[in-house]
């Protein structure tokens, strides 16, 4: 399996994993085998600072790397839809080590699971639309609270399947499972930010006092 992670500074096992995607500074291409990582190639994003168009560069990037997997913190639309159609996985994860995503991954045995587009029902085009998806109600996204167009395929990684018949026991399993890391990783990045605004509040009182 080929995990391409998306990276907040110089990249490797140790680097944190970026909230962003298409944004990020480096890549850091890991190859796992038998459950174990050995391979490990570090990547410059080469489309970080570009104008428009960097997701679908970025997911062409990936794909050229014959990447399999791609972990970051969050997928813009365009990205999502790149990279499903090259029949890439995405796995969202931020605030951690690459090397605990990796282990997360491994764990979950995502490197066994379907491809995302199985669990999807499929249109005349073979692309997801918005409606449907269980968040879409009268011409409205309700998880993220704007309007959208049923027929658009610029889905999010939250896209989840309305004929719920064609989910496995296992395909839910794992959602839930990811869902619950997700969740995880969510409130240590909450705490995170709470101990900086309480450490930048500390040093604003003592500038106030000087």
């Amino acid at each position: 399996m080929r995990v391409l992670v998306a990276t907040s500074s110089n990249g490797g096992l140790e680097d944190i994993v970026s909230p962003v995607f298409a944004r990020a500074p480096t890549f850091t291409l890991v190859t796992v085998e038998g459950g174990r990582i050995k391979g490990v190639k570090v990547v410059r994003n080469e489309v970080a600072s570009s104008g428009r168009g960097a997701g679908v560069r970025a997911s062409q990037l990936a794909a050229g790397l014959k990447a399999e997997v791609v972990v970051a913190g969050n997928f813009g639309p365009l990205a999502s839809e790149t990279l499903a159609k090259a029949g890439i996985k995405t796995f969202r994860a931020s605030g951690i080590r690459v090397r605990e995503a990796i282990e997360a991954l491994v764990g979950k045995g995502i490197g066994a699971a379907r491809p995302k587009e199985s669990l999807v029902p499929k249109t005349e085009q073979g692309i997801p639309t918005h409606e449907q998806c269980i968040y879409f109600h009268r011409g409205k996204c309700t998880l993220h609270n704007i309007r959208v167009d049923g027929k658009g395929t610029d889905i999010c990684p939250f896209f989840t399947p309305k004929v719920a018949a064609e989910v496995g026991k296992e395909d839910l399993d794992f959602e839930i499972r990811m869902l619950k890391l997700e969740k995880k990783m969510i409130e240590e990045a909450i705490k995170h930010v709470d101990r900086k605004i309480k450490l930048l509040e500390k040093r604003l009182r003592s500038t106030k006092k000087a």
